[in-house]
């Protein structure tokens, strides 16, 4: 949804002329910018499938669930809170390499000690 207010006309051509273009003094954008998403959006932002999201939601445990909202048979998921939650699962790197190196004691952690 936008809105303009207080626009006005000013001269913009070389003559002195009043010009066709307007000054816009305030322009107000409202679009939320952390949605609350139902699974299928959910799905589509995060490119996992809908059931993969459900078994995150239901199956797990109740410490380690993805937070959701649930309202008559409908799930929520808060953008952010669904971002802050994938952050567990980063990784750099292949962990099987990383494990293979440290069980050959070629990590830098196994070298540090």
């Amino acid at each position: 949804m936008r809105s303009v207010r207080h626009a006005q006309a000013t001269s913009d051509t070389r003559d002195g002329s009043l010009g066709s273009r307007v000054i816009v003094e305030r322009l107000v954008l409202a679009a939320p910018c952390d949605p609350y998403l139902d699974l299928r959006r959910l799905a589509e932002y995060t490119c996992l499938s809908r059931r993969t999201l459900q078994g995150f939601i239901n199956e797990l445990p109740p410490d380690q669930a993805l937070p959701c909202y649930r309202l008559e048979g409908k799930v929520l998921v808060r953008r952010s809170v669904a971002d802050a939650w994938l952050q567990q699962f980063r990784s750099r790197g292949r962990p099987s390499l990383a494990r293979a190196l440290e069980e050959l004691g070629l990590s830098r952690r196994s070298a540090a000690s």
